[in-house]
Parts: C-alpha cells; structure tokens; sequence
C-alpha cells in the first residue's frame, strides 16, 4: 500500500511539501486552485475516482500539508 514516507522514497525529486497551483482558465477570467501532491497521487493511485481537496489559497493548502501529511 503506498503511503507518504513510500512516495517521498520512490520519488524524492519531487516537492511533496509543496502544493500544485492549477489555473482554471475561462475566456480571460483566470481562477488559481490549489491542491495536495499528497492527495493527489494517493487518491489517484489508490481509488478510480479523483477525490482531492481544492484550495482557495496556498497557505491553505499549506495548512492542510502540515497538518495531514507531516511526519
């Protein structure tokens, strides 16, 4: 089963500690999201349905990193 120490070991170049911003382009209005690497690849990985949490901002995403994925 892959958790967040086998992720950081398998694949160390990547920046867990960081979240992704996605922008949601529309015409030219242009909304950021944020989302967790962490979540990302285990819900992905381990479910065949996406279920990631969106941020508003960085810090919350942060936030939520620090708190749920943090040794």
């Amino acid at each position: 089963m892959l958790d967040e120490g086998t992720l950081r070991e398998r694949f160390p170049e990547i920046p867990w500690d960081q979240p992704v911003e996605l922008v949601l382009s529309r015409d030219y209005n242009h909304d950021v999201i944020w989302v967790c690497r962490y979540c990302v690849a285990l819900d992905t990985l381990g479910s065949p349905v996406f279920a990631a949490v969106l941020y508003n901002s960085r810090q919350e995403a942060l936030d939520h990193i620090e708190r749920e994925h943090h040794d």
